[in-house]
């Protein structure tokens, strides 16, 4: 699994779960692992039957929620991330966490932010479970309670670039366009390559009518982030 061979991982612990079905750890890390691969639903049904064997186990609520809210059921998916904090405040858990950086689509900044799936440890802090918690709560539409999850994340983790990203895009949207300037400028300076922040940062420059918008569009297409050119043809040419 650390080598990404989730493939392989999978069918490894299937075998070690033909020995031991009951193993709740086993059925973590197989969902865990289908999270990799996208197969969210198969991920939901591990997650189920460790939570049957493991009621207690953080974090498999939190992969359990991060599988629902991949499905679109993100009501449930922040009843799992709750209770995933909950059993977190008080154990000094370990949770394995799949991140994403937000899909939220902002029409007006013409973002098309995509999601990234990325494989770390984490310790009691929990800052990627308040992350995926916000963006749950981003998507269905309670974007205070968002950014107060994403400030949580921040305080537990300020190197946190994505966290920074994310909460500036619901600024945006909620219309603290300086404040989502300066989530942004914070999200460059943890990550100078970080070209989704350049994009949306260049997008609310040009709105306000600063000219170094452009140079951000251009060093994000620089980046990789291709959807910026179409950017700078509609507003730098």
């Amino acid at each position: 699994m650390k080598m990404s061979d989730f493939k392989g991982a999978i069918a490894d612990y299937g075998k070690a779960l033909e020995l031991v079905p009951e193993d709740a750890e086993s059925l973590y890390y197989r969902g865990f692992s289908k999270c990799q691969l996208e197969d969210f639903q198969g991920a939901l049904v591990d997650f189920d039957q460790a939570l049957t064997q493991d009621p207690e186990s953080a974090s498999a609520y939190y992969g359990r929620g991060f599988a629902k809210s991949r499905l679109g059921n993100t009501k449930s998916a922040i009843e799992d991330y709750n209770k995933a904090i909950a059993i977190g405040n008080t154990e000094g858990t370990k949770v394995v966490h799949v991140g994403a950086i937000t899909k939220t689509i902002l029409d007006e900044l013409r973002n098309n932010v995509q999601e990234r799936l990325k494989m770390s440890e984490i310790t009691a802090q929990r800052s990627e479970v308040y992350y995926n918690r916000g963006l749950a709560k981003a998507r269905s539409g309670d974007s205070r309670a968002a950014i107060e999850d994403y400030n949580k994340a921040i305080a537990l983790n300020p190197t946190y670039s994505e966290a920074y990203f994310t909460r500036g895009m619901v600024k945006s949207q909620m219309g603290d366009q300086r404040g989502a300037i300066q989530d942004c400028n914070n999200a460059i300076i943890l990550n100078p390559k970080y070209s989704e922040a350049y994009y949306v940062r260049g997008i609310i420059r040009h709105s306000l009518g600063d000219t170094d918008g452009c140079n951000d569009l251009s060093k994000a297409g620089e980046l990789g982030f291709t959807a910026a050119y179409a950017a700078i043809r509609d507003y730098c040419n």
